[in-house]
């Protein structure tokens, strides 16, 4: 009689034995949009047995995922990824599914992407209901059953809820897919070029890269792969894309035997530019010892000759044969009069630019 006692005063003090409190602290959560309560499984009872609670986010659980993420419309296989990737890490219930997307998409694209998960549960149910009686249709959800717009009372500690949980994630996987489809835009292909200095293998991936953002075309795929190898072989670096011509490599040569070519020719450039760094360096040298040997040449040559001999050069008029103090240049008459004293000589030859001081007040004296 005292234990029956003891556990009926535990069951009122202490929420996590009775389900109804667990519901009381779920609906408490409700008032907390902010908080995200993936569920775990955690023993209680005197038979310990396991129930699936809420335990918030961290913080920083939540930045990583919106990290990982990223942004839906800029690239949704990404996002569809990583969304993905979530859903198997934490078990996540409607509420945190509802939050993660709103917090990570638009207004516009929340509502298109819960619209096409809406479709697609209508579609699944067409198809589960093929071949099934009517009571067992009626027991089926509809696509708005399974992506409501307000939080179900799912019982997440039952197979059913467990399926409701998980089919849930489903449809919002597959609107994921379907609202992010995107366009055939096979111009971003052609805008992607080899830099001179890029690996060919990062040129591929780059290539892989725009196949699977701007088009719905999986490279993995045969139709991906006649793609890559036609812009790999027309967009390759020039020194690369004319080896390839050259050994007549074409789209029916694999992706492998392709980039094992373009590799070839692309570690090859440092030896090439290594012969010809060396070769403009020898040139150089000769060209120097060259010049070198003219000017002892030269030199050798003035020595030997005496002035006025031919190779000396004078250094008024600038040509061979003699020396400045006769050139006869320096003995011609000059084009002006002297300007000091208006005579038919040049100026350094002016009389009077020699004559002392004193002499001109001694002349106006006579």
């Amino acid at each position: 009689m005292e234990d029956r006692r003891q556990r009926e005063e535990e069951k009122q003090v202490s929420p996590i034995y009775p389900w109804d409190h667990m519901r009381r602290a779920a609906r408490e959560t409700e008032e907390q949009p902010h908080k995200l309560l993936p569920l775990y499984e955690t023993p209680i009872g005197r038979n310990n047995q396991s129930v699936r609670v809420n335990k918030p986010f961290s913080y920083q659980e939540i930045q990583r995922i919106k990290e990982d993420l990223g942004d839906y419309l800029e690239d949704p296989e990404k996002y569809i990824r990583a969304f993905k990737g979530v859903t198997l890490l934490y078990d996540l219930i409607w509420k945190d599914v509802v939050y993660i997307l709103g917090q990570t998409l638009t207004p516009e694209s929340k509502t298109r992407v819960l619209g096409k998960a809406v479709a697609y549960g209508d579609e699944w149910l067409g198809n589960e209901s093929v071949g099934k009686r009517e009571n067992e249709i009626a027991a089926l959800p509809t696509g708005n059953q399974v992506v409501p717009t307000i939080e179900p009372d799912w019982d997440y500690n039952t197979a059913k809820g467990k399926w409701d949980q998980s089919h849930f994630v489903r449809c919002v996987l597959e609107g994921l897919r379907q609202a992010g489809s995107k366009p055939l835009n096979y111009g971003k292909l052609a805008d992607i070029e080899q830099e001179e200095k890029a690996a060919p293998g990062k040129f591929l991936d780059r290539l892989r890269e725009a196949l699977r953002r701007f088009t719905e075309i999986d490279p993995e795929s045969e139709e991906g792969k006649v793609i890559l190898k036609d812009r790999f072989l027309t967009h390759s670096a020039p020194d690369i894309r004319h080896k390839l011509l050259k050994q007549a490599y074409g789209p029916n040569q694999s992706l492998d035997t392709l980039l094992q070519l373009a590799q070839t020719v692309y570690y090859g450039r440092e030896y090439e530019e290594k012969k010809e760094r060396q070769k403009k360096t020898k040139e150089k040298a000769e060209a120097f010892s060259m010049a070198m040997k003219n000017v002892l040449k030269q030199h050798e040559k003035n020595a030997q000759r005496g002035p006025g001999e031919k190779g000396w050069a004078c250094y008024y008029c600038g040509k061979e044969g003699h020396l400045k103090r006769d050139c006869p240049q320096a003995s011609k008459p000059p084009p002006a009069p002297c300007p000091v004293c208006k005579g038919p000589h040049w100026k350094r030859d002016c009389p009077q630019r020699h004559r002392s001081p004193g002499s001109d007040s001694q002349d106006n004296q006579d």
